[in-house]
């Protein structure tokens, strides 16, 4: 008898303010909003059944609802998982794994969506998985806005901070310095029960991945083998790189 095929829904988290940028999802990147972006890129991995935006502003909904794409309404909320969470939760039909893409990446690889949800296809009783890649340079691995994960030999997260680790007390022991790729899946069993409450070290660092491991929980870290362009949308520079990259991809 075949082995029943796991189903895959992606979900990007999109509010409409930000710190930095006015309504950032919505920015014009080469005559299409960042949302776009995001979204025509995911539904090109091998395994995605569905992708739908959870958003807590009508006008982003308009948007994407006007490029083809599939929104839901959410209420208010700190950060992209407790969007997701309520977001699935009002869909009233299960998925096996739920996939989180940053709604500021317009250039996540679709090949990462694969290998995120690589162990929990294989192990469903791995909770979480996320991903990560080795710094390119020691400025990169300082910038506050490039997350550090630390992960065991095992392969699962330690700790997830904005502040370079581990300290290079002795740089000849080999280890290595990862940046954290903002890209997360779920067991839908997991996002049914995720902790409702921020705890205390997910609010001082403001990094939603914390909570998961304050509450016991295991993360997998996948270093990913995809070469990308890592252009997270923090800031106005953020967005003046990103419209350039678009504009040299096109000649």
């Amino acid at each position: 008898m075949a082995e029943e095929k796991r189903v895959i829904l992606v979900m990007i988290p999109a509010r409409f303010n930000s710190e930095e940028i006015f309504c950032k999802t919505l920015a014009d990147i080469g005559g299409k909003p960042m949302i776009q972006h995001v979204y025509e890129r995911v539904g090109k991995a091998a395994g995605v059944s569905k992708v739908m935006v959870a958003c807590d502003h009508e006008e982003i909904k308009k948007v994407v609802e006007g490029f083809g794409g599939r929104a839901i309404l959410t209420g208010k909320h700190i950060c992209g998982s407790d969007r997701i969470a309520e977001a699935y939760s009002k869909l009233g039909k299960k998925y096996d794994v739920i996939v989180d893409v940053q709604a500021d990446e317009p250039f996540v690889e679709p090949r990462m969506i694969e290998e995120v949800t690589g162990p929990l296809l294989e192990d469903p009783a791995i909770p979480m998985a996320t991903l990560c890649c080795e710094f390119g340079s020691e400025v990169d691995w300082k910038y506050p806005f490039n997350v550090k994960v630390v992960k065991g030999l095992d392969g699962f997260a330690l700790y997830f901070t904005r502040s370079p680790v581990p300290y290079p007390r002795n740089r000849e022991t080999g280890a290595r310095l990862f940046q954290h790729v903002g890209i997360y899946a779920w067991q839908g069993w997991f996002l049914e029960k995720y902790p409702p409450a921020p705890s205390p070290l997910e609010l001082a660092e403001s990094l939603e991945q914390l909570r998961v491991l304050e509450n016991g929980y295991k993360i997998k870290v996948v270093e990913t083998a995809t070469a990308y362009r890592k252009v997270a949308v923090n800031t106005p520079e953020d967005l003046e790189r990103a419209r350039q990259l678009v504009a040299q991809s096109r000649g």
